[in-house]
């Protein structure tokens, strides 16, 4: 998976690599995409929904941690700018909530827990913070 073009499971879930990062796509969906850090595995810069129903989501974000190294356990899992921090109070909590319950589901595929969550704003944006256990 050294080059840069998708390779496709039978799900429908496409990967590729870079040098910094691991990305997600979907065949039934061009507008889903997912990306991680290759140097902090537990940051998860990208996450878009696409057109997808939440369930689908979680489902594909579980392989795509599981096909590129898993997660570790112990540190928190880290979803990076999912709103502004200019952005409206009602939507910030609506991604944050859906995000929250997507990463439920998709560690609970893992046989992992989610401990806590909580919202944090970093540079200017907030992310999600999802403590496992």
């Amino acid at each position: 998976m050294n080059d840069f073009q998708w390779r496709y499971l039978g799900s429908g879930l496409g990967l590729r690599e870079d040098a910094y990062s691991w990305q997600g796509s979907f065949l039934k969906d061009g507008r889903f995409f997912t990306r991680r850090s290759k140097d902090k595995r537990n940051l998860v810069s990208d996450l878009l929904f696409g057109d997808l129903a939440d369930q689908t989501v979680g489902l594909l974000l579980s392989e795509f941690l599981s096909q590129t190294g898993g997660v570790d356990t112990g540190q928190a899992l880290i979803f990076e700018a999912i709103a502004g921090r200019e952005d409206e109070k009602q939507m910030v909590v609506e991604r944050f909530d859906r995000i929250v319950n997507v990463a439920k589901a998709s560690l609970a595929t893992l046989n992992l827990q989610v401990e806590d969550a909580m919202l944090d704003e970093y540079r200017g944006k907030w992310r999600a913070v999802i403590s496992i256990k």
